[in-house]
């Protein structure tokens, strides 16, 4: 009686390992392929909007050529057209910088992982 008693509970060990074993696998490879979309698609949204940045700057500066022509022929630090122009080349620096700060850190963690 102890024998067929041992048989079932060897049985039903290995039917739990063939169930669970699969079933905790694909759980894992879900959860992966999820963090690893997640991360290129959020990446991807970043290029895109880094991509966006870069075309309105220059944009900008297209509009602006009459000002840095202006700047070029007379060349003075202390004119208001060189302080409009400074001042939206570190608005632009420090939005491209925050989006490459981003990028760098969430790469170096893709690449960590």
């Amino acid at each position: 009686m102890k024998h067929t008693r041992n048989k079932r509970m060897d049985l039903r060990l290995k039917l739990y390992l063939i169930i669970l074993v699969p079933l905790l696998t694909i759980g894992g490879l879900i959860l992966w392929a999820t963090n690893y979309s997640s991360e290129n698609s959020s990446l991807m949204t970043m290029q895109h909007n880094n991509q966006k940045l870069a075309v309105n700057i220059a944009s900008e500066m297209g509009k602006e050529s009459a000002l840095i022509n202006s700047l070029y022929t007379s060349g003075s630090e202390e004119s208001s057209e060189y302080k409009i122009l400074r001042e939206q080349l570190v608005k632009a620096r420090l939005q491209s910088g925050a989006l490459y700060v981003y990028m760098y850190n969430k790469t170096s963690v893709c690449s960590r992982s």
